[in-house]
């Protein structure tokens, strides 16, 4: 499913397979997942559902009464782990689902199956909050990414502090899709899609590593 985003840049959601967003503070990070819930929830629930986890409690209220939510908007720690838990618990149903039907993927028992089920997209700002590889958070996360896959689960991480001690490489190899927006240094543009030239951007721009077409292209969010 192809979400758009602007009027020139969309998400192809079956071939996202999680996707980070970096960016310091007022480059343009929030208002592209504004716009990405935004979008998603012009779609049918049935089809797409969303988990929104906020721990700063600053940007995802508004969303509290969407139809497209499959949980409560989650805005401190104890509820964002809650979320988490809740969303590998599903994961893991699927997979049991998957193993007794003999399918590999979600888009093979739909196929199959009269119980279609919806792709869940968990979104998270300011993922920081909950980062860490010795963190519950962290290790959740790292399972999510890890097993989401092809259970028709994504993540979005939003971060605006980009270190190697929350971009772990056991998280980050499975955050395929990536978005860059502003950042201070090389070295942050490096960590977050592998290359540089984010240190260049100016507000509202943003590079986009394509994992189905291997290369980064610089777009703007309108």
């Amino acid at each position: 499913m192809v979400i758009d985003i602007t009027k020139e840049f969309s998400l192809d959601i079956d071939k996202m397979h999680n996707l980070l967003v970096a960016g310091k503070t007022g480059s343009g990070k929030s208002y592209f997942l504004h716009k990405l819930i935004t979008s998603i929830s012009k779609t049918n629930k049935e089809q797409m559902q969303l988990v929104l986890i906020d721990v700063k409690n600053y940007e995802f209220d508004r969303y509290k009464s969407n139809e497209n939510l499959y949980l409560p908007i989650a805005n401190d720690e104890d509820s964002a782990l809650n979320s988490l838990n809740s969303v590998f618990a599903e994961i893991d149903r699927r997979l049991s689902l998957f193993e007794e039907s003999n399918v590999f993927k979600f888009e093979d028992y739909n196929k199959i199956s009269e119980n279609k089920l919806p792709r869940i997209i968990v979104i998270i700002d300011e993922a920081v909050d909950l980062l860490g590889y010795e963190t519950k958070g962290g290790k959740l996360l790292q399972r999510i990414a890890a097993l989401s896959g092809n259970t028709g689960v994504d993540l979005v991480l939003s971060t605006q502090m980009l270190c190697y001690e929350m971009l772990f490489p056991s998280l980050k190899a499975n955050l395929r899709s990536k978005i860059c927006f502003s950042v201070f240094e090389k070295i942050s543009s490096l960590l977050a899609i592998g290359e540089e030239g984010a240190e260049k951007l100016k507000k509202g721009e943003f590079l986009y590593y394509n994992p189905s077409k291997g290369y980064t292209i610089k777009h703007k969010i309108d």
